[in-house]
C-alpha cells in the first residue's frame, strides 16, 4: 500500500516553519527536526533561530527572516518537497517516560519558556542580597568583582557581566521555583584539618534541591590570559606577568562531576544563555535522577557487601565449630584412650600382686580401687553415656562445647 504524500511549496513550508517548532512540524511531515532542517536549507528557506520561540511565548516582538527570492530560471525541483507522513500508528514513537522525559516534554511548550527581562523586577531575596553585596565589590587583578559578603550566590563576573548574570539567574531561580526546585545556599561541613588545628568551613555553595539532593551550580565570565612581552632587554629572569581580559561570554555549571551527564552550558556565537535556561532546568532534573541512580547503586552494593559478610561469617563460624569438633573428639580419644590404659594397667597390677602374695593388702587394694574409680571417670564411654564434650569427665553431654585443654598426643 503506497503511502500518502504532502507537496509544499517554498511558500508553503516557509509560512509553517515559521507558524510552529521544527520539534513539532517534523514528525507531522515524517521527517526528525534535523532532516526538516536540512530540507529548509535546500529549498534556501530561512528556519527561526535559537530562542525564537521562547522570546515569542514571552510577549516579544521578534521580525521573522524574509523568504528569499529564487532566479526566475532554475530547477523545478528546487521551488517545493514533498513529504511523506507516517501512518498514524507508526508516526508516534513510544513515548519516554521517567522524570527527566516530562521535565523536557514540559520545557518544550512554549508557554513554559523561562523568558529574561531587561529589567529585574521584584528579585528574588538571594539575587537581591548579590547585588547590593557586588555593588560594593572590588575587582580583583582578573576584573572579577569579589564581595566581602559570604551569604551571596556563586556568581563569578565582571562589572560589565554583571547586570546580565543577574538577570539571568533571577529568571532561572524564580523558575526553579515556580517548578518545585528551591534555590539556596548551603555551608559544606568543614574538613578536617592536620595537627589538630580547627576544621574551617567553606564559603557557602549555591545549590538546587530537587528530591533528596542538593546540586550546587555556579555561573561564572570567561577571561581571557594572555601574557606581556618580557620588560628586560638583556634576556634575564623576571616573573611572568600577565593581562586579563572580560569576553562577555557567560558559562553556567553544575558542580557535580562523574555522573555522565551534561554540566556545562556557555554562550557561543550563535546561542546565548538566555536561551538555554529550559535546557538548564532538563539538565538539573537529569543530574537529580542520575545522583538517585548512583545513590541505589551505592546502597545495592552496600546490601550486596553486607550479604558477602554474613556469608563469610557463616564460614568462618563453621570453620570454627568444625575445629572445635576436631579439637573435641581429640581430647575424647585421649581420655577414652587413657581410660582403657588405666584399667590394662591396673589389672596387669593387679596380677603381678597376685603372684608376689600382695592380695590382700589393704592400702594397695584402696589404690586399685581409686585408678578404677578414675577410669571410669574419664571413660568417654561410661556407664552414663556416650560424652560429646572433651573436658567435663563426671556426666555425658550431647552438645559441642569447649575444645580440650589436652594437646598431647593421642595414647
Amino acid at each position: 500500500m503506497a503511502r500518502e504524500s504532502i507537496t509544499l511549496t517554498r511558500e508553503e513550508l516557509y509560512e509553517r516553519v515559521w507558524t510552529e517548532p521544527m520539534a513539532v512540524l517534523a514528525p507531522k511531515l515524517g521527517l526528525s527536526d534535523v532532516g526538516l532542517k536540512k530540507t529548509c536549507a535546500r529549498l534556501k528557506i530561512p528556519s527561526p533561530p535559537r530562542g525564537y520561540w521562547a522570546r515569542l511565548a514571552a510577549g516579544q516582538k521578534i521580525r521573522r527572516t524574509p523568504l528569499p527570492k529564487l532566479p526566475e530560471k532554475g530547477a523545478t525541483g528546487i521551488r517545493d518537497a514533498t513529504f511523506y507522513p507516517r501512518d498514524k500508528e507508526s508516526a508516534a514513537p513510544e513515548p519516554l517516560t521517567g522524570p527527566v522525559a516530562d521535565q523536557a516534554r514540559f520545557e518544550a511548550l512554549p508557554v513554559n519558556a523561562l523568558a529574561v527581562p531587561e529589567v529585574i523586577e521584584a528579585p528574588s531575596p538571594l539575587v537581591a542580597r548579590t547585588v547590593v553585596a557586588m555593588r560594593k565589590a572590588k575587582p580583583d587583578e582578573t576584573g572579577r568583582l569579589r564581595a566581602r559578603a559570604q551569604q551571596i550566590l556563586d556568581v563569578d563576573v565582571t562589572l560589565g557581566t554583571a547586570d546580565r548574570a543577574m538577570r539571568i539567574l533571577d529568571t532561572l531561580i524564580k523558575g526553579l521555583a515556580a517548578r518545585g526546585y528551591p534555590v539556596s545556599l548551603v555551608t559544606p561541613k568543614p574538613e578536617p584539618q592536620r595537627y589538630g588545628a580547627t576544621p574551617e568551613a567553606g564559603p557557602p555553595r549555591t545549590t538546587v534541591r530537587i528530591g533528596e539532593d542538593d546540586i550546587a551550580i555556579r555561573l561564572s565570565e570567561v577571561i581571557t590570559r594572555t601574557q606581556r612581552p618580557p620588560a628586560r632587554s638583556d634576556g634575564g629572569w623576571e616573573p611572568k606577568r600577565f593581562d586579563y581580559e572580560a569576553t562577555g561570554r557567560l558559562v553556567f555549571e553544575i558542580l557535580e562531576t562523574g555522573l555522565g551527564t551534561r554540566c556545562k552550558w556557555a554562550d557561543g556565537a550563535r546561542q546565548r544563555m538566555e536561551s538555554m535556561l529550559n535546557d538548564i532546568v532538563v539538565g538539573l532534573v537529569e543530574t537529580a535522577e542520575a545522583l538517585r541512580r548512583r545513590r541505589e547503586a551505592w546502597a545495592e552494593a552496600a546490601r550486596q557487601r553486607a550479604i558477602e559478610d554474613e556469608k563469610r561469617r557463616a564460614r568462618e563460624r563453621e570453620e570454627h565449630l568444625e575445629q572445635e569438633r576436631v579439637r573435641a573428639l581429640d581430647g575424647i580419644m585421649r581420655r577414652w584412650r587413657k581410660a582403657k590404659a588405666v584399667r590394662e594397667y591396673v589389672a596387669a597390677a593387679r596380677a603381678t600382686a597376685v603372684e608376689r602374695g600382695h592380695a590382700e593388702h589393704a592400702e594397695l587394694n584402696a589404690w586399685f580401687a581409686w585408678a578404677d574409680g578414675y577410669a571410669d571417670r574419664i571413660d568417654p564411654m561410661g556407664s552414663r553415656g556416650v560424652a560429646y564434650h572433651s573436658d567435663d569427665h563426671d556426666r555425658p553431654h550431647y552438645a559441642w562445647g569447649r575444645p580440650a585443654e589436652d594437646n598431647s598426643p593421642i595414647w
